[in-house]
């Protein structure tokens, strides 16, 4: 169906409609979910099953935060790319766990900029930091 090499997408976040949602928002791109955690377990035994591109995860799962799991995840996968996707988007939440991220992007940012977010963390191999869900705030690449 797409022209190019599909981008193999985990999800980890504690609320299932989340889940459920965000794989329904890109059903139409080269992406391919291949699975989900709202739990460490989960998400660590899906990273080694799957080794996906990129793990867009929430700041926290039901049973960790993400200064518990995000310095697992980068120790034990580096290839993984890691795109923080919270509601808590302030500059210190981004600060204390830089060292372990490709991007960051509030929960309220439009399509477009989630999208763009995974294109440049994965296929462009730049980093991606948006602080609001307004399309504003910094990028890096």
């Amino acid at each position: 169906m797409f022209n190019r090499k599909s981008i193999r997408v985990f999800l980890a976040d504690r609320h299932p409609q989340f889940l459920d949602g965000f794989t329904r928002l890109f059903r139409f791109k080269p992406v391919e979910f291949t699975g989900q955690a709202r739990t460490l377990d989960d998400l660590m035994d899906g990273l080694h099953i799957f080794r996906p591109d990129l793990l867009i995860t929430a700041h926290r799962l039901q049973d960790a935060e993400a200064s518990q799991f995000l310095p697992l995840v980068r120790e034990r996968y580096p290839r993984v790319k890691i795109l923080l996707f919270t509601m808590n988007c302030q500059k210190e939440v981004l600060t204390s766990h830089i060292q372990y991220l490709d991007g960051m992007l509030c929960k309220s940012a439009q399509r477009s900029d989630i999208w763009e977010a995974i294109v440049e963390i994965t296929r462009r191999n730049a980093q991606f930091y948006r602080l609001d869900g307004n399309g504003h705030g910094g990028k890096n690449h």
